[in-house]
């Protein structure tokens, strides 16, 4: 994954693959920004085409966090694709 600020949002690029099958009408991709003591700084997410998700295979997504403020402490990204029935 691949991060980057832009004024006040923090921008997040990542691939992600899903590994097994999954029947769900639609996904959503999650992050959890943490500093580097683990403390949890900013939540955010993007929602996934579900066309653009196949078994084994790639695609990327980029998830804008807006009003992002304490860009210096952010250490850890923590990414999740949620999938919705």
């Amino acid at each position: 994954q691949i991060s980057r600020v832009e004024g006040s949002s923090f921008i997040i690029a990542g691939e992600f693959k899903l590994t097994e099958i999954a029947n769900f009408e639609r996904y959503r991709i999650d992050a959890v920004i943490r500093n580097e003591k683990g403390l949890f700084l900013q939540q955010c997410g993007s929602d996934v085409d579900k066309r653009s998700v196949e078994v084994e295979k790639s695609f990327t997504k980029i998830i804008v966090c807006s009003n992002f403020s304490d860009v210096d402490s952010a250490s850890l990204i923590e990414i999740t694709l949620i999938g919705f029935k």
